[in-house]
């Protein structure tokens, strides 16, 4: 059974500054951004699913990013 964790803005915050993209607006991003939350809260474990209190705007073309949309890495866009 997987533990569900909300993630707040602060973690948010955190999560959006490792990300340069969406789905939307590259068609090479292949991310979920859930991973990324998962990866700023070191939390790899398969039975820890987060969820987010709120969604974030992607950095590059300002669209709406949940858990599931995929997302490209900051680092190259």
């Amino acid at each position: 059974m997987s533990e569900i964790v909300v993630a707040g803005p602060p973690t948010l915050l955190e999560a959006i500054a490792e990300i340069g993209s969406c789905e939307k607006c590259n068609d090479n991003a292949v991310t979920p951004f859930g991973l990324v939350i998962s990866l700023v809260r070191k939390a790899i474990a398969t039975d820890v699913v987060f969820c987010q209190s709120e969604s974030v705007l992607c950095p590059n073309c300002g669209d709406e990013i949940w858990e599931a949309t995929l997302v490209s890495s900051a680092k190259f866009v």
